[in-house]
This record gives structure tokens, C-alpha cells and sequence, in this order.
């Protein structure tokens, strides 16, 4: 297998774990307004109107677990 695939699927792969174990935890602990959450309850709402889910968090953590998705790839292919 060429360098350059191991390289992308170590990428891929970091990132996936990341980000869906983000999802993952704050779906399950976070809770109305937490920094961290993706989501918030708008109490004066009823229904599936009142979830309000934070594009912007989503897309700066996005950014990040790319960077650190790089970074992984980087130090493992150092370590070959």
C-alpha cells in the first residue's frame, strides 16, 4: 500500500473517532447551554422546534479535530 493512503486512512480515521465521540458525548451529558454542547432546549418552544442546534460549534470543532487529526497523522508517521 502506497505511503500516501496510509497517511489519508490514519487521517480519516482520527477524525471520524473524534468527531463522532464529541457527538456522542454531548448528545448524551450535554445539557441546555453547556460551552461544549451542540445543542440547546428553548424552553418557550414545544416539540422538535424547540431544539436549537449551533452550526458554529459544530463547524469550529470540526476545524479542530482536523487539526488534531494532522497532527496525529504526523507523530505516526514519524513513529514508522
Amino acid at each position: 500500500m502506497e505511503k500516501k493512503l496510509v497517511d489519508y486512512i490514519i487521517f480519516f480515521s482520527w477524525f471520524v473517532i473524534l468527531f463522532f465521540s464529541w457527538v456522542i458525548i454531548t448528545l448524551v451529558e450535554g445539557t441546555n447551554g453547556q460551552w461544549w454542547s451542540i445543542y440547546r432546549l428553548i424552553p418557550e418552544e414545544y416539540g422538535p422546534w424547540a431544539l436549537d442546534v449551533s452550526e458554529i460549534k459544530v463547524i469550529v470543532a470540526g476545524i479542530i479535530f482536523l487539526l488534531i487529526s494532522y497532527l496525529m497523522t504526523l507523530l505516526s508517521k514519524r513513529m514508522r
